[in-house]
């Protein structure tokens, strides 16, 4: 909707233009809101709306809003400064104007004027080219050039991670084309598997197979020939056998003196990592002649990690993980995220150790006993005190806000209990589902943590305690009202002219669900008032909501019903108690007493 025309400022006046709508204001506000025809210009509306900026700031246009026939739109904007006194007063050389509101306001100068009345005859020409700075034209190209290049990058890698490329005999790998997916058939290897997932492909069950979009065929494609480079078994193309060998060996050698000088062979917690070099026969290949053995109580976490290790596989027979030399980087990736879950592994057996020494030491005489247990004791706090100081990183994924992530003191799902020092920055994770996350879950936060002490714990689980008897309490009071309420709906008196002490006590169903997850008591629609004098019980429920029925009301805005107080002892008992906080038990009150009540006043009603 445009309204109408008013008079001009500055030779400009509001129309319809084909590249928008050029508004004037009656104080002297000039506006040009463009329309998706000025956007034409540079490669995407973005990069346009960057132009636009480059060529509208010269000429002393902004991008802001303007309240136009009581709509806010939003455009390029230029508008006329208030005077000063020395302005007002003529001393100071700066022309004035008078708006058509009765205002004052500083004239533009010739050049601005001249600058508006140029953006006004692009705006009617339908050619913003003509407004384009030097400036805005380079960013143009420089725009055009990294959407060529992209371009470019993306048709290559669309033939060099097709899957006519990929290393499917690496990893005895079918493909079967379809119009819109391919189907996967492969080797178990659970760094494939996590691949496949992460590349948005689907298991069939009944099948066998992978189905894989179209779409992830080169997403797919880069991280499966990513995972045999590391293994050494990418091809080489015109690669000869010998030439191919002698590389194999030399990157084993290289890896194996990184190995000498920056070891990952050694104990991390509970984890134990050895390297070997006789896991299979001498006769195989350098790569398969060098592994690491890595021995661990069951993780679930930590197992987790060690399948996304390419070539990582168990030895039921040993009960430990060989992971090749060649994936080392991986492995060292993956064990900087298992470090937290074997210190805490250590930990806690360690203490299980110092409560099974102590049991034992429990049976021997009373004087050697009370020594050892001494010292057992003081070994168990110099280890508490150590685990305490020290700190963990641990990754958790939340969404962008980091709801859900633990605050305070919290219980790990393993049985342990941290107090979170730090929380990091956000991280966003394009496949968080691939690294641990969800697809509702996509920013990862490092959180730093220690051991919680045992007051702490004790704090949290009396909280918690607490809570239980919080929400306990209100799910009681909150039955007992519904039957109070059942109670006056089904046999409540409604007199035409209800005479109801102001003075009295109102006591209400003050239970409003939770706030923060913890029950509250809050004010309520619908009290109770006991009117001992009159020996009556009424119940006042507020009746003034649009599509409430208004012919019910009898007192105000609000429908108050009456019943007698005989044989209503266990209820005015709770009703006068009503108001107490949670935690502060009110006298219980059944469901069968107020039955009872009632049962007396429909044979009275009858």
């Amino acid at each position: 909707m445009n309204p109408a025309v008013i008079p001009a400022f500055d030779g400009v006046r509001t129309a319809d233009c084909p590249l928008g709508n050029v508004l004037v204001l009656d104080n002297g506000t000039v506006a040009f809101i463009p329309c998706a025809a000025m956007y034409k210009i540079g490669p995407n509306t973005s990069v346009a709306l960057q132009m636009l900026h480059l060529a509208m700031t010269p000429r002393g246009l902004r991008w802001g809003s303007v309240v136009y026939a009581n709509t806010v739109r939003q455009g390029f904007v230029s508008t006329l400064e208030s005077p000063t006194e020395a302005e007002r007063s003529g001393q100071s050389g700066r022309a004035t104007v008078d708006t058509h509101s009765g205002g004052v306001r500083v004239a533009r100068s010739e050049q601005e004027r001249n600058a508006l009345a140029e953006v006004q005859s692009a705006f009617a020409s339908g050619d913003p080219s003509s407004l384009l700075t030097p400036e805005a034209l380079a960013l143009e190209a420089r725009q055009r050039a990294k959407l060529d290049k992209k371009a470019a990058k993306d048709a290559s890698d669309a033939v060099d991670f097709a899957h006519q490329n990929w290393p499917a005999a690496t990893f005895g790998l079918t493909v079967k084309e379809h119009d819109t997916q391919l189907e996967l058939r492969f080797n178990y290897d659970a760094a494939v598997v996590k691949a496949v997932k992460a590349s948005k492909a689907r298991w069939d069950g009944l099948r066998k197979t992978w189905t894989l979009p179209r779409e992830h065929e080169v997403a797919f494609g880069k991280r499966l020939k990513k995972i045999a480079l590391e293994l050494g078994k990418a091809p080489r193309g015109s690669d000869s056998a010998a030439g191919a060998i002698a590389s194999e060996t030399a990157r084993v050698e290289a890896l194996l003196a990184e190995e000498a000088t920056k070891p990952l062979a050694g104990k991390i917690g509970a984890l134990e990592i050895t390297r070997s070099d006789d896991c299979v026969s001498r006769t195989g290949s350098a790569a398969s002649r060098h592994k690491y053995v890595l021995n661990f109580p069951y993780h679930e976490q930590m197992v987790n990690l060690v399948r996304g290790v390419p070539g990582a596989q168990f030895d039921r027979s040993t009960s430990r993980w060989e992971v090749p030399l060649v994936a080392r980087k991986s492995l060292q990736r993956a064990l900087n995220r298992m470090r937290p879950y074997a210190e805490a592994l250590a930990m806690s057996a360690g203490q299980e150790t110092v409560k099974a020494t102590a049991h034992n030491i429990d049976t021997r005489g009373s004087g050697e006993r009370r020594e050892t247990l001494a010292q057992v004791g003081a070994a168990a706090n110099a280890e508490k005190a150590h685990a305490r100081s020290g700190t963990w990183n641990v990754y958790h994924f939340a969404d962008r806000s980091g709801n859900g992530l633990p605050r305070g003191t919290y219980k790990t799902r393993d049985g342990r209990w941290n107090v979170v020092l730090q929380c990091s920055k956000g991280r966003f994770v394009e496949d968080a589902s691939s690294v641990g996350g969800s697809m509702c879950h996509e920013y990862q936060f490092r959180l730093t943590v220690r051991a919680a002490t045992e007051l702490e714990i004790d704090g949290v689980v009396s909280q918690q305690r607490q809570g239980k008897e919080r929400r306990m309490e209100a799910e009681a009071r909150e039955r007992a009202f519904q039957a109070i309420d059942n109670a006056f709906r089904q046999f409540g008196e409604w007199p035409q002219r209800p005479v109801v002490p102001a003075e009295a006590l109102r006591y209400g169903a003050r239970l409003l669900a939770n706030v923060n997850g913890e029950p509250s008591l809050m004010r309520s629609i619908h009290e109770y008032v006991i009117d001992e004098q009159a020996d009556a019980l009424w119940s006042l429920s507020d009746n003034g909501m649009d599509g409430d029925d208004w012919s019910r009301n009898n007192l105000v805005s609000t429908v108050a019903l009456r019943l007698p107080l005989r044989g209503a002892e266990a209820v005015v008992a709770f009703l006068r108690e009503s108001n107490r906080p949670l935690l502060e038990k009110t006298t219980p009150l059944t469901v069968e007493q107020v039955e009872e009540w009632t049962s007396r006043l429909g044979k009275q009603v009858d």
